[in-house]
């Protein structure tokens, strides 16, 4: 009798877990700026970046069957800046989201417009011809817009609020990216921290903060330019909140390495960069485990013109 009612109990919960192969905790987001040492100039451009999760849900159970789901995160953006002034600067980002659930138990795809992002920067420092190492530091802070579709539903399931397009929240977004370069040579680094707020579910997503560290050399030519650049990615994002109580397999924290160029011809700069998984710690709960893999971004970006 207690065996049945043990694979009673056990075929229950294998039930609710083919909805909760979501588990990924994980979300792609795009507070970066990048690289900007042309840090006066107008711009328009777009970029897309691609990124997945493996997700494991292991029962260690002859009588259920362990649930997996390999989850890709697909972002293209258009962006814009425009210098109102030598150190005063807007930059939008509007950005429409592609997302894939593929797992034994569920397959979902949601796509639509994601919540855009508008920021309000201003140059502290400015770089100088005259001095020997010229020095960028921008300060930004802005909102992500509550736009993108968050109720998308499998069935009658709500499907991943990570998953969802938007987030049917506000978000205030602070960013600082700092540029040293000495002729040929330079680091850039970059800092981006987002606050969310409740959506109107009573849902909160945790904060996240993300840095980036790049070493980079400028190879110039009568044409073209070259800037090939190595360096290391940091992120941590907190745990979720649905009302007062926590949200499992939500939030954690990952370290990458990353390689990355950027190519210049005439008004023109190519972009891409790799991160590679180094280390991960995501929240997770007893049974599962998630595992990010390589992530890369492509961009390209057209200078309008330089504020005088």
């Amino acid at each position: 009798m207690k065996n049945i009612i043990l694979v009673l109990v056990l075929f229950v919960g294998s039930i609710f877990s083919t909805k909760a192969c979501d588990v990924c905790g994980c979300a792609l987001g795009s507070m970066s700026l990048g690289v900007l040492p042309e840090s006066n100039s107008h711009f328009i451009g777009m970029r897309y970046t691609y990124a997945s999760f493996n997700a494991q849900i292991n029962y260690n159970s002859m009588y259920v069957e362990d649930v997996y789901s390999n989850d890709t995160y697909n972002r293209a953006e258009l962006f814009g800046r425009y210098h109102f002034t030598q150190r005063f600067s807007a930059t939008a980002i509007l950005p429409y989201i592609l997302n894939n659930m593929a797992g034994n138990t569920q397959e979902v795809t949601v796509n639509g417009v994601g919540d855009p992002t508008l920021l309000a920067s201003y140059q502290v420092l400015t770089a100088k011809e005259n001095i020997l190492w010229k020095q960028n530091l921008i300060l930004s802070i802005g909102a992500s817009l509550p736009v993108g579709e968050n109720e998308f539903r499998d069935g009658e399931e709500l499907v991943n609020r990570n998953f969802q397009p938007g987030k049917g929240t506000f978000s205030t977004v602070f960013n600082l990216n700092y540029l040293l370069k000495k002729n040929k040579i330079g680091v850039n680094t970059e800092m981006s921290y987002m606050i969310n707020s409740r959506n109107k579910d009573d849902y909160l997503f945790g904060d996240q903060f993300n840095t980036s560290l790049n070493f980079f050399y400028l190879l110039q030519k009568e044409k073209y330019a070259l800037m090939p650049m190595l360096g290391v990615y940091a992120e941590h994002a907190q745990e979720h909140l649905d009302g007062k109580y926590r949200v499992i397999n939500s939030g954690g924290n990952a370290f990458f390495g990353s390689v990355g160029f950027q190519f210049y011809l005439n008004k023109f700069i190519l972009n891409g960069n790799i991160l590679i998984p180094v280390k991960q710690n995501y929240n997770t709960d007893n049974l599962t485990s998630i595992e990010s893999y390589l992530r890369f971004t492509l961009g390209l970006r057209y200078n309008i013109g330089t504020k005088e």
